[in-house]
C-alpha cells in the first residue's frame, strides 16, 4: 500500500514537472511570438509609409504630365494661327 502511494506521488510529481516544463515552454514561445509580432508590424508600417510616397510621387507625375500637354497645346493653339496663312474669305455683296 505504501508502495502505491510512492507511486501515485511520483506521477503527481513527474506531472507537475512537466506541466512546468511545458507551462515554460510556452511561456518563451509567447515572447518569440510578441517579437516577432511587433517586428512585422514595424516592417508593415514602414512598407505603408513607402506605398504613400509612391502613390504621392505618382500623382505629382501625373500631375506634371497634364501641365505639359496643357501647356503644350496652348501653344501650339496660340502659335499655329500665326504661321498658317489665312484664307481670305469671299464676299459675296461685293
Amino acid at each position: 500500500m505504501i508502495q502505491i502511494g510512492s507511486n501515485v506521488q511520483n506521477e503527481i510529481q513527474r506531472r507537475s514537472k512537466q506541466a512546468e516544463q511545458q507551462s515554460s515552454e510556452l511561456l518563451e514561445q509567447n515572447s518569440q511570438l510578441k517579437r516577432e509580432l511587433e517586428m512585422t508590424k514595424n516592417k508593415n508600417r514602414d512598407l505603408e509609409a513607402m506605398l504613400d510616397a509612391n502613390k504621392r510621387e505618382i500623382a505629382i507625375q501625373w500631375f506634371i504630365y497634364g501641365g505639359s500637354v496643357l501647356g503644350v497645346g496652348l501653344l501650339i493653339g496660340l502659335v499655329l494661327p500665326h504661321i498658317l496663312p489665312r484664307r481670305k474669305r469671299r464676299d459675296s455683296w461685293s
